[in-house]
């Protein structure tokens, strides 16, 4: 009698192409929308910048002040990924904070080109002036931070590192964001709102994580609390900068923190971010159950 032995052939394992390395693209090399849209609207100052820099007239000053202010939004915005993951316990969020590590990542590459032509390819001179000027060795030290983060955001990556490694090493995201305040807040005179709103921002997603690995609370509470806590730091900061190490009167500064006559104060736009992330963060979490929930006949 003869046995006839059927063998079922495994499906082979899914190979890494081109198009899935792609920041539009899923795993499987496919389009996905949604990384689309992060995409486009990661890149969209890029266009404003263009077309401010035509209008301005030294365009390379005007291209390495955006671009380092872009990074540090950037950067910023990615910390407030990890609450608004947490609050609405949605796991595609993750893609959101590479995309927009990366493109941290890429508006300060741009940054330094920038700043190479501004300087008149003086190389000798930037070597000299890295060590010894403290906002630009700050500003280095973060720049390849950043593009240690940026090389090792990847799932190789995790496998050679090992999860723990790797998650000790993105974890120096804190410091690299530190130094590029630091980096902005030492280059800058008397145009303080922008570091301020980022300032305000950094200390709100870093007592967001303590309190989080303290088990303070839900995320939800936590950021109801840090909002306006951090608003009132940022607004009471800035009048102190303004007192200490500027000469311009404190006063004006600590008045119009109290209106709205000059727009959106720094401490304003830190608690109505942070509002907004916890509120709106909770709404898309209650969609999500309601969408899942099974329907009644």
């Amino acid at each position: 009698m003869t046995t006839t032995i059927t063998t079922v052939a495994r499906p082979a394992a899914p190979v890494a192409s081109f198009m899935s390395w792609m920041p539009w693209t899923d795993r499987a090399g496919r389009l996905s929308w949604f990384k689309l849209v992060v995409f486009v609207a990661i890149l969209a100052p890029v266009a404003v910048m263009c077309i401010e820099s035509v209008r301005t007239p030294n365009a390379v000053a005007h291209v390495l002040r955006e671009t380092g202010v872009w990074s540090m939004r950037m950067l910023v915005a990615t910390l407030f990924v990890a609450p608004l993951r947490r609050i609405t316990r949605w796991t595609r969020a993750i893609l959101i904070r590479r995309m927009l590590g990366l493109g941290s990542l890429f508006y300060a590459a741009v940054h330094m080109v920038a700043y190479f032509f501004d300087q008149g390819l003086r190389w000798g001179v930037m070597l000299k002036d890295a060590f010894e000027v403290a906002f630009l060795s700050f500003g280095w030290i973060a720049m390849f931070g950043l593009v240690a983060l940026g090389v090792t955001a990847n799932e190789i990556s995790i496998r050679k590192l090992g999860s723990r490694a790797w998650n000790y090493l993105h974890m120096t995201i804190y410091l690299i964001a530190f130094l590029s305040i630091l980096h902005f807040l030492l280059e800058i005179h008397v145009d303080a709102d922008e570091v301020a709103i980022i300032s305000g921002l950094f200390v709100m997603s870093l007592l967001f994580r303590l309190l989080h690995r303290l088990r303070f609370g839900d995320g939800f509470r936590v950021l109801l609390v840090l909002a306006p806590v951090c608003g009132f730091a940022t607004a009471a900061a800035e009048v102190a900068y303004f007192r200490w190490w500027t000469g311009v009167d404190w006063r004006h500064v600590r008045e119009s923190n109290w209106s709205l006559e000059d727009g959106l104060r720094p401490g304003w736009v830190v608690l109505v971010v942070g509002l907004a992330v916890a509120i709106g963060g909770m709404l898309i979490r209650h969609a999500n159950e309601t969408r899942r929930q099974p329907k009644r006949a």
